[in-house]
């Protein structure tokens, strides 16, 4: 099994993404790039609780729940800012408020695009464990889909939507 990954940078939402490859193989994962933009996560990676992986699928759920470690944190921080444009609206304290819209619209599309694709991501590797009968990777990209992105997901729709 092999895919892709394109990941947005919270610094700078709409510049360019990291973009990687993987296969996995039955006993091993490999990743696939041009730069050398994995090696510093997986030195994070390896700091973390509970990072041993008995299977390839195992390390990958576990690398994309790395990825979005801090993500709610992230969205908070979003949901705040527009409250606080609302409230600027409300008392005509803006004086750029479309264009400032406009951007946050445009970022909030970005982890749109990117929540999607982990998404569907997620279903595919679920379906896949199904098909060879690995039960915990089942369970396991089950629980990636249902805990991490049927919760941020939503929340940026809700927030494309009120702007």
């Amino acid at each position: 099994m092999e895919g892709t990954f394109a990941i947005p940078q919270k610094e700078h939402l709409r510049g360019e993404k990291t973009a990687f490859g993987y296969c996995v193989l039955p006993n091993r994962f490999i990743f696939i790039e041009y730069e050398t933009k994995i090696e510093p996560m997986l030195r994070e990676m390896k700091d973390y609780p509970n990072i041993d992986a008995a299977s390839p699928l195992q390390f990958l759920f576990k690398f994309m729940e790395y990825l979005l470690e801090d993500d709610m944190i992230f969205l908070q921080g979003y949901e705040d800012n527009l409250e606080d444009l609302e409230d600027e609206l409300l008392n005509n304290n803006l004086e750029d408020f479309n264009r400032t819209i406009l951007a946050i619209r445009k970022e909030l599309s970005v982890l749109s695009s990117y929540y999607e694709q982990l998404s569907d991501m997620g279903e595919t590797l679920k379906q896949n464990a199904a098909e060879q009968g690995a039960e915990k990777e089942e369970l396991l990209f089950s629980l990636f889909f249902f805990l991490n992105i049927q919760k941020q997901f939503p929340t940026i729709q809700l927030q494309l939507e009120n702007f």
